[in-house]
């Protein structure tokens, strides 16, 4: 699909889902009053596709749990893909590196075979971080051969890169996902950083873990896995330790299995500009679990 079609695809599945609400939250900002905000959840249920706002209550900063305003199912809306890609040496030296990247073009054919509109973009670190494709529909593959492995490493500089990558998206659903071993010894930005920016572009960031790296690149081993746990929990995704390549492949497949359950709630955040909150999520009616970011930012 050419960026043409996909813009539109992408507007009008934005206009049909949100446009009342959209309206909502312009007159609420004109009065100094609080905003709306479209968050991304995963909604594990018996029956997700029964669900309305009243099944899903939010907490905003303080305030006790209430109703979202809309819930609108995310299983069809189309999706831009940021795959970040660890070309370090301590990542480079693991041998599932290949393995992964290996699976990922398939990972992005397989959603689109269920009808949604995909584009992809590849952001690439070792000491530094860049990006190597901006969104296209052509196939992720075709990046991977101008990968430049060697060196340190810059994690967060990267994810906090395809976060900013991610906002600049005309997407209505935006995933990033990360290959990495988790080492950084080069990054000027914060892992706080690196969840701000995440959460400004309602990107869940994913990770697929190669392991901790070998004890020449990593000196201080056990800080990378946290660090994934940590941001992924934070940005509403999450991240897998696997082994071998059959649980990659495993890995993979329950991201995709997960987007079928994604949701598009909208929830009232306060006026004040640029100030993250917190927020959490529950469904009491529910048998089942809801997971998203855990800040909103007010914009």
């Amino acid at each position: 699909m050419n960026r043409p079609v996909f813009v539109l695809a992408t507007l009008l599945w934005s206009l049909a889902s949100f446009s009342q609400n959209s309206q909502s939250a312009v007159q609420n900002q004109a009065k100094g009053q609080e905003a709306s905000k479209i968050v991304l959840l995963t909604i594990e249920t018996a029956s997700p596709t029964a669900l309305n706002n009243t099944d899903v209550q939010a907490s905003v900063g303080k305030r006790p749990y209430a109703p979202v305003l809309q819930l609108q199912g995310a299983s069809s809306a189309p999706l831009d893909f940021v795959l970040v890609v660890d070309s370090s040496s301590s990542a480079v030296s693991s041998r599932l590196r290949s393995p992964a990247l290996n699976r990922v073009p398939k990972f992005v054919a397989a959603v689109r075979s269920s009808g949604i509109a995909v584009r992809t973009a590849l952001v690439e670190f070792s000491a530094k971080a860049r990006v190597v494709q901006s969104f296209t529909s052509d196939p992720i593959e075709g990046s991977f051969r101008k990968l430049s492995p060697g060196g340190g490493s810059a994690l967060q500089d990267a994810l906090a890169l395809a976060a900013r990558l991610a906002q600049q998206s005309s997407s209505a659903r935006r995933i990033i996902l990360v290959v990495t071993d988790g080492e950084d010894n080069l990054s000027s930005t914060t892992r706080e950083e690196v969840a701000e920016a995440a959460i400004r572009a309602s990107a869940p960031i994913y990770a697929l873990s190669l392991g901790e790296p070998q004890l020449q690149y990593a000196p201080l081993a056990g800080r990378g896995d946290k660090f994934l746990k940590e941001v992924s929990e934070k940005t509403g995704g999450r991240v897998f330790f696997p082994k071998n390549e059959t649980q990659i492949s495993e890995a993979l497949e329950a991201i995709r299995s997960e987007m079928q359950l994604q949701f598009f709630a909208v929830i009232a955040v306060p006026g004040t500009k640029n100030r993250f909150y917190p927020l959490q999520f529950k469904a009491p009616g529910l048998h089942g679990t809801v997971r998203g970011a855990t800040e909103v930012v007010s914009e």
